[in-house]
């Protein structure tokens, strides 16, 4: 079997043109042993048996996962087309690393570090923090190259198989545990988070095209980070975060959608934000509406009227905003279920959801189910339920009991017939108590109580009170 056989066609390909490109950097061969360096975006080491080739190993994370990779392929074709010179060193000795270090002068180590790291942008990067102190401000431009590097030799592909996305989460958990992490540590929240989001922007546009679980489990892991900046930063970046995770929630798609909305309402609980997520609601379950993913909105909509559960004004929009949804899912029993709610549980009702309700029962099952909202209920002026169910004698309390006259002018038509001594007084009261600034508004109230069977008798009283 060719040594070809061994690659996946397109693995071969991409290995041919490292080759090609002079990926290869250093290759060397010991009797029957074959060692090589690969640069690329990182530097990969091959160590092949020509007695055995099937047992290639590199210590790139594809290799590591039990594949044959392009650095693997890029040596074998060098080994094909060029002249590997063998090594005539007889014995390899181990060399201690510290002392190696301590014994080579500081030009050269310099010189050679210059070297190493100017070619490789992942040790640079390194370097960039392993030397810098907390409070420093680091370029991001060379930390945002690494990333699309990392990215682009896959987002220029047609399509990615299994393999190539492991090989993508392995480089980018390379990234976190090299750059992200230390940079956490020296609290550097705000580069942090930035670069965070290029590789999350980046995930979600590959995601578009296939729905890999490598993706998810990288974009999972940005947002963890995320809470992790959010619970430690202060109250101004905090602020730049929300707004920002709630500019790009537009474009996001499931399932890194629900992600961001947890994230917003979840680890956003200081008073400053109160209004923002207040606004921010409103427009979540107006996206879930529109996509017709009204469970969606429905948790939603109940996890806010939790929240601004003292709010009347609020939990009224919610319960207003699930009375549609219920009414457009044809759902009686929560429609139903909701104007209860309104009238008894967040007190945020008006007349007119009275009266859907009582819609909704008959004659014989409502007498009883009034009584209880004539007792818990706030919201509404109890004069209004009294008139609709023409309980009379409980209506001219009230209106008796309410300063002026409004009220009784309202409900006059209605209670005159049974209660006229009561609206007289009720006249008479009023009149003499308030000062009346003009002619014309005393005498239409005259005119009032003369159609009265009493009426003129009760003018007289007020006028005759008037005078004294």
């Amino acid at each position: 079997m060719k040594w070809q056989d061994l690659f996946e066609e397109h693995i071969l390909s991409r290995g041919f043109e490292y080759y090609n490109s002079g990926e290869i950097e250093k290759i060397s061969k010991q009797k029957n042993i074959i060692k090589s360096t690969i640069t690329g975006n990182q530097s990969y080491h091959v160590s092949i048996d020509l007695n055995n080739i099937s047992s290639m190993q590199c210590t790139c994370p594809h290799s590591q996962n039990g594949f044959y990779c392009k650095h693997m392929a890029a040596v074998l074709f060098a080994l094909e087309y060029e002249d590997i010179v063998e090594e005539t060193i007889d014995d390899l000795k181990k060399v201690d690393i510290d002392t190696l270090i301590c014994s080579t002068p500081k030009e050269d180590m310099n010189i050679f570090l210059k070297d190493i790291i100017s070619n490789d942008i992942h040790l640079m990067n390194r370097f960039i923090v392993m030397i810098s102190k907390e409070g420093d401000i680091l370029d991001k431009s060379s930390f945002q190259s690494e990333i699309d590097d990392i990215f682009n030799e896959y987002s220029q592909l047609k399509s990615i198989d299994f393999k190539e996305y492991y090989e993508l989460s392995q480089n980018i958990e390379d990234y976190f545990k090299n750059i992200i992490n230390p940079l956490l540590e020296k609290k550097d929240n705000r580069l942090s988070f930035s670069l965070l989001t290029c590789i999350f922007q980046k995930i979600n546009y590959l995601y578009k095209f296939s729905h890999n679980e490598n993706l998810v489990e990288i974009a999972v892991e940005c947002i963890k980070k995320w809470k992790y900046i959010i619970n430690i930063s202060h109250i101004s970046l905090k602020k730049q975060i929300l707004h920002w995770i709630y500019r790009q929630s537009e474009n996001i798609t499931e399932p890194f959608y629900t992600y961001f909305i947890d994230l917003l309402l979840d680890d956003f609980r200081d008073d400053e934000f109160v209004e923002d997520l207040k606004k921010m609601r409103f427009s979540i379950i107006h996206r879930y509406i529109n996509e017709n993913k009204y469970e969606n909105a429905i948790s939603l909509i109940k996890d806010s009227q939790k929240t601004y559960i003292h709010d009347k004004s609020l939990t009224k929009e919610y319960s207003l905003i699930l009375l549609h949804i219920y009414k457009l899912l044809d759902n009686k029993g929560a429609y139903k279920g909701e104007l209860w709610n309104m009238l008894i549980i967040y007190d945020n009702a008006e007349f007119k959801h009275y009266m859907l309700l009582k819609q909704q029962y008959s004659l014989h099952d409502w007498l009883e189910k009034r009584k209880l909202i004539i007792l818990k209920n706030t919201s509404i002026d109890k004069k209004e339920i009294y008139y609709e169910e023409k309980q009379y004698h409980h209506l001219i309390e009230l209106v008796i009991n309410d300063p002026g006259l409004e009220s009784l002018m309202k409900y006059e038509n209605d209670l005159k017939l049974y209660y006229s001594q009561e609206l007289l007084q009720k006249y008479k009261k009023e009149i003499i108590k308030a000062s009346y600034t003009t002619k014309e508004e005393f005498d239409n109230l005259l005119k009032k109580i003369k159609q009265y069977k009493e009426g003129q008798k009760v003018i007289q009283d007020i006028l005759k009170q008037i005078k004294m």
